[in-house]
């Protein structure tokens, strides 16, 4: 089922991966991806072996019978997000060797961006030690199963990039709420330095080879007006720009 889903996503999605040796890595260890789409389990689950499993909420998992059959079974780690102890809880698998994935935003992003991440992934980074390895999904924001506004595309490329494992830092003398906050700001600064360097690698290199790129997807988008207030569309930006008749 796994060879086949990877297939299936190269098909449509030009799915690819970086780095996947560094998901070898024995636990205890968490997988902290950002989270743009409904499907970003399944883009992160086909990369990893059987013995890691996802955080998901008991709760949400009455919703329907799907969603129970998507979000309890073996490959999932289903806590009470409500009860002081789900943190406990998955601090003591991990404290048993376990690897585990969980998205420390804790919900689906609204903007297409990285979220506020909740400050419980920080106290479990700090009670638990594990290691920690973030993971960038590239394009999945561009997927039509988002819950954000912004432009979509039916099969946009989507890769999916794994970090070395950190070690978190070692704090002395602190109160639980500054460790807490301090790990959670020390991985909010992992994440958006490892979404950075992939989008300098992979993307367009100026912010005019940006605006080109965005052109040739969404060139009837209406992006600005000039001085008369004629509204301008990419394309019609692009010809001006080709002409000369915004230089100066």
């Amino acid at each position: 089922m796994i060879v086949f889903l990877q297939f299936l996503l190269r098909l449509l999605y030009r799915f690819g991966i970086s780095n996947p040796e560094v998901l070898k890595t024995p636990g205890p260890v968490l997988l902290l991806p950002n989270h743009t789409s409904w499907w970003d389990w399944l883009l992160v689950g086909i990369c990893l072996e059987k013995d890691w499993r996802f955080v998901t909420s008991a709760e949400s998992a009455q919703t329907s019978w799907f969603h129970k059959k998507v979000m309890i079974n073996r490959r999932t780690f289903p806590v009470d997000i409500n009860s002081a102890y789900a943190v406990k809880h998955m601090a003591e698998y991990l404290q048993k060797g376990g690897r585990l994935v969980l998205f420390p935003e804790g919900r689906l992003s609204r903007t297409g961006s990285l979220m506020k991440l909740y400050d419980g992934t920080g106290f479990l980074i700090r009670k638990t030690n594990a290691k920690i390895i973030t993971c960038y999904l590239r394009g999945a924001g561009r997927m039509k199963w988002t819950a954000h506004h912004n432009f979509k595309r039916c099969f946009p490329r989507v890769t999916a990039h794994f970090s070395e494992a950190f070690t978190p830092p070692r704090l002395e003398n602190v109160s639980a709420t500054q460790a807490r906050t301090t790990m959670t700001n020390w991985l909010r600064d992992k994440m958006i330095t490892q979404q950075f360097e992939v989008e300098m690698e992979q993307g367009p290199p100026t912010v005019p080879g940006a605006i080109a790129r965005v052109a040739r997807e969404r060139p009837r988008f209406l992006v600005m007006e000039d001085a008369t207030r004629q509204q301008l569309t990419y394309r019609r930006l692009m010809i001006g720009v080709d002409d000369g008749k915004f230089q100066k």
